[in-house]
């Protein structure tokens, strides 16, 4: 229902309040939720076995927003 209903009015949404909507979701999914975030770190510790953790979640952190 709550979906639906926001579905409807997301066409009819200025920029600015889709954009902070989308900055929120983000912040749910990488730091709450965790969204994949253990995968592309593992991704990244094998490609990039030189650089640091700091350097990889830095780059992870990029990836992901």
């Amino acid at each position: 229902m709550l979906f639906t209903v926001f579905y409807g009015l997301y066409p009819y949404l200025p920029f600015r309040v889709l954009y902070f909507l989308s900055d929120c979701m983000y912040g749910l999914m990488f730091y709450v939720f965790k969204y994949r975030k253990e995968v592309v770190l593992s991704n990244l510790a094998i490609a990039f076995p030189e650089k640091s953790e700091q350097e990889r979640r830095a780059i992870a952190k990029k990836i992901l927003s």
